[in-house]
């Protein structure tokens, strides 16, 4: 498997439970001031903000950004940026909300 491949497959794993979490929490992830507030640590006032659910959800969003940074370090920008755009659009697919994007 390819850098890109490998790039690719592990965001779009991230992704996908990343919005099947915020789902079940009851978070918008489409608005980046709420994904910031997490990745902070701040609990808002979502019904699931103090279980396991938020907690998985808080070290996932944080994992994606360090699994961002390297992909950048590794294949440059340009290639990270093609990784994420062909990663957004698999899970735009499944109809899952992307990140950020409000």
């Amino acid at each position: 498997m390819s850098g890109l491949e490998h790039y690719g497959a592990v965001l779009y794993d991230i992704d996908m439970r990343i919005a099947r979490l915020a789902i079940a929490c009851g978070v918008d992830l489409t608005k980046r001031t709420n994904v910031t507030g997490i990745i902070r640590g701040d609990h808002l006032d979502y019904r699931a903000s103090t279980g396991q659910m938020w907690r998985e959800l808080r070290s996932l969003l944080v994992f994606k950004h360090q699994v961002e940074v390297h992909c950048e370090a590794d294949l440059g920008i340009d290639e990270c940026m093609e990784i994420l755009h062909a990663e957004e659009e698999q899970v735009r697919q499944h109809g899952l909300p992307l990140l950020g994007t409000g």
